[in-house]
């Protein structure tokens, strides 16, 4: 089963990350340059959290 998740579900996860960029809203990681959330589609951190698959498919 994949988790289909909400931008609210998705912040709750990332604004307790380091590697989260709250004021625009991206994901900056060692070594990768930044990426919105609407490009970021997967993260390790969601599918511990939620404890499964999961998937955010951003906004237009």
């Amino acid at each position: 089963m994949v988790f289909q998740l909400s931008k609210e579900e998705v912040l709750k996860v990332c604004k307790e990350c380091n590697s989260f960029d709250e004021d625009n809203e991206s994901c900056v990681k060692k070594d990768e340059p930044a990426r919105t959330l609407n490009t970021v589609r997967i993260c390790k951190k969601w599918d511990e959290h939620y404890g499964g698959k999961c998937l955010f498919r951003g906004q237009p």
